[in-house]
């Protein structure tokens, strides 16, 4: 089933945080991953604005997006910034609901 992979950050270094993203990127794709928005513009509609940068890929399935996180390439890419920022990831699974036969 379709995943996401949701990553919320509060970038402190932005330098540090280039380092990781210009690598993380071609990694996210070689496993099958897709970005539907990477840092692009948003806005809060309601909570704390704790976090400055939103990214989103789509995976084909849960495992790949998990073999991904989990891989040493990644690994090595997200040490660039584990010690310049403040980051949230979580994986969220597409559901499609339906009623009486029809996609809602």
């Amino acid at each position: 089933m379709v995943t996401y992979w949701i990553a919320r950050a509060k970038i402190i270094n932005n330098k540090s945080y280039q380092k990781y993203a210009s690598k993380a990127g071609d990694i996210v794709e070689s496993y099958g991953g897709r970005f539907l928005t990477r840092g692009g513009d948003y806005q809060i509609m309601e909570g704390t604005d704790h976090f400055t940068r939103v990214v989103i890929a789509e995976f084909p399935d849960k495992q790949t997006a998990i073999n991904c996180f989990e891989s040493e390439e990644y690994k090595n890419a997200a040490s660039n910034r584990k010690m310049v920022q403040e980051m949230l990831i979580l994986f969220l699974l597409k559901v499609i609901k339906y009623k009486n036969g029809r996609k809602l």
